[in-house]
């Protein structure tokens, strides 16, 4: 929803270049972070509930 919002803002002209590029670093970086996350966890907790599906 961050990325989206960004990008309009930037085409809108309300954003410099300099300040689009930031916040596209800082939703770069935030997606690796999740990512590495995701990574390293258990498959268990990422399979969940089972039961909901049957």
């Amino acid at each position: 929803m961050v990325m989206p919002l960004y990008l309009l803002l930037f085409s809108a002209w309300v954003l410099t270049k300099e300040g689009a590029s930031y916040g596209l670093l800082l939703i770069a970086f935030m997606l690796i972070f999740f990512t590495f996350r995701k990574v390293f966890m258990p498959i268990h907790y990422d399979i969940g509930d089972k039961s909901a599906y049957t």
